[in-house]
């Protein structure tokens, strides 16, 4: 047809309510409303940050990471993070990766490009992931080389923000660079199985 079509495009936490996204969020500053609005503002903000290249409108050399104790929602909030993306554009590393190839799911395999997202799941101190290479990936360098197994070492551009999961903040040097780059998303509430809601992943959906 002829006529305009408007979509509006303005989004409010007061007219347009998200429970189920909220809910995670108050299970875990019940007692404290203005730090979950804070914790809550700045994990959205950080989401919205991942669907683009990163520092593509900011110039922060930043990531995040999930901490906290096991059954707490943060494998919850890291499928929020994923949902925009098709599968093959997702990075998983996981704690276990290869000393020597830590970061070759990173790279689309097909296009030889940086995954659009990469998730590092479940990370510890005995994960043998270098420091520098994190820092770099937060920094969102030009020239990042990721070595892989049985190719030649490939040069990315490393534009994707990356996200953590853990039971604690993993890199030893608590005031260090390291420390300065990270976005640290603190759920320190365990969420009993009996009052968990078993069908939460398919309404955030």
């Amino acid at each position: 047809g002829t006529e305009d079509t408007y979509v509006p495009a303005a989004w409010s936490n007061e007219h347009l309510p998200q429970p189920t996204f909220d809910g995670i969020f108050e299970s875990q500053f019940c007692e404290s409303p203005l730090d979950r609005r804070v914790v809550q503002w700045m994990t959205s903000t950080m989401l919205a940050r991942s669907i683009l290249p990163a520092k593509m409108h900011d110039r922060m050399d930043s990531m995040c990471q999930i901490i906290g104790p096991g059954g707490n929602g943060k494998t919850v909030l890291v499928g929020v993070v994923q949902i925009p993306f098709d599968r093959g554009d997702i990075g998983t590393i996981s704690n276990n990766a290869q000393k020597q190839f830590p970061l070759e799911q990173a790279v689309n395999p097909f296009t030889d490009l940086l995954k659009w997202l990469v998730v590092f799941n479940e990370i510890t101190n005995e994960t043998e992931i270098p420091a520098t290479d994190i820092q770099l990936a937060a920094e969102a360098t030009d020239h990042f080389v990721i070595i892989r197994k049985g190719k030649v070492p490939l040069v990315v551009h490393w534009d994707a923000t990356c996200w953590f999961t853990a039971n604690q903040f993993f890199s030893k040097s608590i005031g260090g660079s390291m420390s300065r780059r990270m976005v640290l998303i603190r759920f320190p509430n365990q969420i009993r199985q009996d009052k968990a809601d078993g069908l939460l992943s398919e309404r955030l959906l």
